[in-house]
């Protein structure tokens, strides 16, 4: 990819991004493979005409694809998107947004990260099942440390990507019910 059509993409992504709404529905995408805006208007709270549109848009910088028109019984059909393919942002892009930029985007994602443990204690389903697991440490490193548990974590990162693609695969064979399941990790240093 030449430099500017990659400079041309990442400023897509972040104009697709750049709206809240935006972001919760590429999330509900990504979560769930493929979906019609009134499935993300009753599971997002948000309104029908909102979620079409921003849906488009998203579609518009390549974040998204129509995979499907069904037709309903109102007369217009109803759009089917699933993701382009899972957004991450290289080092290079990551380097290249300002610190605020990256403090806006990382929190984005740990607002995620909070309401998923949210909706787990509040269900009850956080402590339903005995297999669950939560990993935190506070660790003194060298440099060539930071190095290794950051290169972890994108590795951790790519064999999550790879079990939901073997999952949905599975599924779709089965119809099993799918098991909505909140995988974090995170690595950043903590003084200056």
């Amino acid at each position: 990819m030449s430099t500017s059509a990659a400079v041309e993409q990442r400023e897509g992504l972040y104009k697709a991004l750049s709206h809240p709404l935006r972001r919760e529905i590429l999330d509900w995408l990504i979560v769930r493979s493929t979906g019609s805006p009134s499935e993300m208007a009753r599971d997002l709270a948000a309104d029908l005409t909102e979620i079409s549109y921003h849906a488009r848009q998203l579609e518009k910088y390549g974040v998204i694809e129509l995979v499907e028109k069904k037709p309903t019984r109102r007369g217009s059909p109803e759009h089917i998107y699933r993701p382009m393919a899972r957004v991450i942002m290289s080092d290079e892009e990551v380097e290249a947004l300002s610190v605020g930029d990256r403090q806006v985007f990382a929190a984005q994602i740990v607002q995620n990260m909070m309401a998923d443990l949210r909706k787990g204690f509040q269900v009850g389903a956080f402590g339903k099942r005995s297999d669950w697991g939560l990993l935190h440490h506070a660790l003194t490193l060298d440099e060539a440390g930071y190095e290794q548990v950051r290169k972890l974590c994108r590795r951790v990162e790519d064999e999550l990507f790879q079990i939901q693609a073997e999952s949905d695969e599975r599924r779709s064979d089965t119809q099993d019910a799918p098991l909505r399941v909140s995988a974090s990790m995170s690595n950043f240093v903590m003084n200056l």
